[in-house]
Parts: C-alpha cells; sequence; structure tokens
C-alpha cells in the first residue's frame, strides 16, 4: 500500500521536497510510513484536501496531511476564502456515523451550514466527497501539523472525517528546514564560542563531534535560525544518518519536532529518525 503526503507549502515549504525524496515517516513506536508521492496543497483548504486525497490516493493507503493546526484542529478553511476552519467539529458534522449497526443520523445540511459558514450546497459537496473517500478504506491519517496531539479527543475526531483506521499527530511544534554545514571545522571550539548565544546542542565527542545552534523560535511561529558544524566531513555523515536528514541536490534536508523552550543539553530540534520523535506522535 501507498503513502501519499500532501502539503500546504505555506505551512511548511520544505515539507514538499522533503517528501519528495520519499522519506520513512515515524506513526509511532517503531513503525513507519514508506512515503511514495507528495502532492502540494495550493491554495490549501480542507475541500481541496478531500479532492486530492481521491485523485491520489487508492484503497487501502495512508496519508501525510502537512499544515498548520489549533487547539480546536486543523487551521485551513473550508473552502479557499472561507471564514471557517477545518476544526473537529465541524469535521465531525460532515463525517458520515461510523457505526454501522446502530448509525446515528447526520443532521441537517441547512442545520450546519450557518455554523460552517458556508452554504447547504456546499456542505453537501462535503460530505460527498467524505462519503467517497470512505470507499477507500484507508489505513492511516498522519496529521503532521503543530501540536495536534495535545488533543486524543480533538484528534479522533478525524477518524471519520478521513475513514481511517488511526490518526497520529505530534504533541510538540511539527517542523521541517534546510540544513547548510559547510566545511568541516578545524577549530570547533572556537565555533561554539563564536555561537554562544540562542540555544546550542553538542552531539557526540571529540573528534566527532556536531554542534547545532538555534536563534529564536520562543514562540508559536516557525521563525527560528539554525546553524550547524561538524568537526569531520565522517563525523556528520554518521550524525545525518542516525538523525534521518537527507541530502538532495546541494541541501540537506530535515524533519523534525521543534521544542518552544530550549533545554540546556538537550536537543531543541528532535529529528525524524530519533526514537524521542517517536514518543511524541500520539496515535488514536
Amino acid at each position: 500500500m501507498a503513502t501519499i503526503a500532501l502539503v500546504d507549502r505555506d505551512a511548511h515549504q520544505y515539507a514538499l521536497p522533503w517528501y519528495a525524496t520519499n522519506p520513512a515517516e515515524p506513526i509511532g513506536g517503531t513503525r513507519v510510513l514508506q512515503v511514495s508521492r507528495a502532492v502540494p496543497l495550493s491554495p490549501v483548504s480542507l475541500d481541496g484536501l478531500l479532492d486530492a486525497i481521491l485523485q491520489h490516493a487508492s484503497r487501502g493507503d495512508s496519508i501525510v496531511v502537512v499544515g498548520h493546526a489549533r487547539e480546536g484542529g486543523l487551521s485551513m478553511p473550508l473552502f479557499p476564502g472561507s471564514q471557517a476552519r477545518a476544526r473537529a467539529e465541524i469535521a465531525a458534522m460532515l463525517a458520515p456515523s461510523e457505526d454501522d449497526f446502530l448509525p446515528i443520523p447526520a443532521r441537517p445540511s441547512a442545520d450546519i451550514a450557518p455554523i460552517c459558514q458556508i452554504t447547504p450546497a456546499q456542505v453537501d459537496a462535503l460530505r460527498a466527497k467524505v462519503g467517497q473517500i470512505r470507499a477507500l478504506r484507508l489505513q492511516h491519517a498522519a496529521l503532521r501539523a503543530c501540536n495536534a496531539g495535545r488533543w486524543p479527543d480533538v484528534l479522533s475526531m478525524y477518524k471519520p472525517l478521513f475513514c481511517t483506521q488511526e490518526v497520529s499527530a505530534p504533541d510538540r511544534r511539527d517542523t521541517y528546514g534546510i540544513l547548510s554545514p559547510g566545511a568541516p571545522e578545524s577549530d570547533f571550539d572556537r565555533w561554539l564560542g563564536e555561537h554562544a548565544d540562542g540555544h546550542m546542542y553538542v552531539e557526540g565527542a571529540a573528534p566527532d563531534r556536531v554542534a547545532i545552534q538555534t536563534i529564536g523560535g520562543g514562540s508559536d511561529d516557525h521563525n527560528y535560525a539554525v546553524a550547524i558544524a561538524a568537526e569531520s566531513d565522517a563525523a556528520f555523515g554518521a550524525w545525518a544518518a542516525r538523525n534521518g536528514v537527507v541530502r538532495t541536490g546541494g541541501a540537506w534536508l530535515y524533519h523534525g519536532q521543534f521544542c518552544t523552550q530550549g533545554v540546556v543539553g538537550q536537543p531543541r530540534i528532535v529529528f525524524c529518525a530519533t526514537p524521542d520523535y517517536a514518543r511524541h506522535l500520539v496515535v488514536v
């Protein structure tokens, strides 16, 4: 079975090239999904997301959905330009009942249209697409949206929308980016001194150390700068392999979770190949 990544490029500009490298996406524990295709969503909306699933996914596939989230769920609008967002309670209203033994009648479209701030015809259109997706029997929906896993009850409300057996999401900020290690640092300690501001994390022991400095990122936006240095090419190569950092062209791409509050002696960017990344994925 395939895994399709559906990416809001405005949310994470490096997510599309990351998933184009066909990475393994952790989904909790030791389980991973092997991404087979990356699809941009532009402009992003729930309607466009449902269209992309129907166009690119086949029966039994899994999906990765990359976008923004808040405490109420996904932040994408229902339609381009619409006011209401694809929050969990709206997702639940749009989805059909999963109980085949005792189905719960759906609320009339005319009743929920004012809540969704769209027309009854648009409600019907979304519901029709959800019904088509249900026939696909998708396996897993990996929501890679900041903090969406902090509220498992909210997260579980997306299962009937995507008609999946499972949904997962991080309980920390999700992040994608690019690294530029440059040439090995012959005077590694001097580099550490020159980059003492911000948050510093050093992995390994001399002469195979790798250091990552981050500046900013103390708020919920993604505005942070990152610098990296290694004592040797071999040290960086081994570090990249351990952390799941991949090279494509002249760039090193990464996916991880960003810790808003940096702790001394601990990484602030938790890369996707590490056990700590998987520990902060919530699966319902």
